[in-house]
């Protein structure tokens, strides 16, 4: 009897949806949607998205972003290492990925960003969040999310991994693996582009291959110091050359001259340009991608 019954909701569900079809093409005109719902689709303003950004880098012109990083919940590594051993911090590694052999911080425990409202066993505890620390807006919601979940007692370790190795702090996992905390995608860097504190380091005309180190390391204290100004240290540094090569070299020449923990634009200005392109693509999608479109299957032209 019960295997009848399963056979006959089986074929009633396979009735069922090319009837919610035909009733959302059919009747739409008619404002009948009781079975099935429509949204519209409509193309992105290339404006608002990537194409000033393209314009931008095509011309060598970054302009600085507009929204400050003033959050108290962001502390440094330096202030972290001042709290005394009562605040009794646990370390929350945020990224998506299992840390495993790779770097981290010991005694750490690992809950993807994601899920960490959920922890509801959480919610009385002192946290300190990290990852690999150029995530800003990421990091912004997650703290809201946290808030509106009933967490009281959260920070957010400004520079993340990088930073804290840079200040001498302990990092456990491979040691190849360090090398990679100071790496950017291009897709973080766009989501990042509106926060004034990125200073964007444009090596792509430099030719770096033909200049000393020396050479490289008067550019680069010119360049993190800025004309007239002091020398940034709260600052999230992004290097970038032309194809993404040589930033072996200017890590080690960084670290060398004591300048603040720089991060590295992945593929560089050329990576960074396909990005782009690659959006625009997207957002400015075919014609036929675009209309009334039935939820439960069929789309209307």
């Amino acid at each position: 009897m019960k295997v009848r019954l399963r056979l006959f909701w089986l074929i009633k569900s396979l009735l069922v949806l090319p009837a919610c079809a035909a009733a959302g093409s059919n009747n739409a005109a008619d404002g009948d949607f009781e079975s099935c719902s429509e949204i519209e689709v409509r193309p992105q303003s290339l404006e608002k998205f990537g194409l000033p950004a393209l314009e931008d880098l095509d011309q060598g012109r970054f302009k600085p972003g507009t929204v400050k990083l003033e959050n108290p919940a962001f502390v440094s590594a330096e202030q972290v290492k001042s709290l005394p051993a009562s605040a009794d911090l646990l370390w929350v590694d945020i990224r998506e990925d299992k840390p495993d052999a790779g770097a981290t911080i010991p005694n750490s425990i690992h809950i993807p960003a994601r899920d960490l409202a959920g922890k509801v066993f959480l919610r009385n505890k002192a946290l300190l969040l990290f990852d690999n620390g150029f995530a800003a807006a990421r990091n912004l919601d997650l703290l809201g999310q946290l808030q509106a979940a009933g967490f009281n007692n959260v920070r957010v370790l400004a520079g993340g991994l990088n930073a804290w190795r840079h200040a001498g702090g302990v990092v456990s996992g491979d040691s190849l693996i360090h090398a990679t905390l100071d790496q950017v995608s291009p897709a973080q860097f766009y989501a990042e582009r509106e926060f004034s504190d990125i200073k964007l380091l444009d090596f792509s005309r430099q030719a770096p291959d033909k200049k000393s180190d020396d050479d490289l390391r008067r550019l680069l204290r010119q360049a993190v110091a800025g004309p007239g100004e002091r020398q940034v240290a709260a600052a999230r540094i992004l290097l970038m050359t032309d194809a993404g090569l040589d930033y072996d070299r200017f890590r080690r020449i960084a670290d060398k001259a004591g300048l603040p923990p720089l991060y590295f634009l992945q593929g560089g200005k050329q990576g960074y340009r396909t990005y782009l392109q690659r959006q625009l693509a997207v957002w400015n999608r075919p014609a036929e991608k675009q209309g009334k479109i039935v939820t439960c299957g069929r789309r209307r032209r």
